[in-house]
């Protein structure tokens, strides 16, 4: 059993080697090598609620930031056609819906009716924000759904 034991232990090792090996280091932390996770800058706006003749909206025109990160992870969670046209709608017309992950470290201010800036492009933010906290109580990070249609 003792030398079951040595065997897998030493396996383990050898695994953890050679995926050290193959995974980019760069000397940017206080601890040492490190990995950064967080790249991507994006950009909160938030409009207010207005009324006018037609009912209540957001005035997108006046937006003012209330949030930037510079370290945040952006990632794609899909990108598809729209599809269930109806039979008298154009054809030629073609829709595409981008949607996107945004992981920012912390609690970040966004909310469900915020607008975010990413690569030059803007997005709607889709549902309400999560923030997890780990069994420690601090926020760790706050993940946002967006989503951009063109089209």
């Amino acid at each position: 059993m003792a030398a079951l034991c040595r065997s897998l232990r030493a396996r383990r090792l050898a695994l953890a080697a050679s995926v050290a090996r193959r995974v980019p280091r760069r000397l940017d932390g206080p601890r040492g090598p490190s990995v950064r996770l967080y790249r991507d800058a994006v950009t909160v706006l938030r409009a207010e609620l207005v009324t006018s003749g037609y009912g209540q909206g957001r005035d997108w025109a006046n937006a003012q930031t209330v949030y930037t990160a510079l370290t945040a992870s952006v990632q794609p969670a899909g990108a598809r056609d729209a599809t269930g046209r109806k039979p008298d709608e154009d054809l030629s017309r073609e829709t595409a819906i981008h949607t996107h992950r945004v992981y920012t470290p912390g609690q970040a201010d966004i909310r469900a009716s915020d607008r975010v800036q990413y690569g030059g492009q803007l997005y709607e933010v889709v549902g309400s924000p999560w923030v997890w906290a780990p069994v420690t109580g601090s926020p760790a990070y706050t993940l946002a759904l967006i989503r951009r249609v063109d089209g």
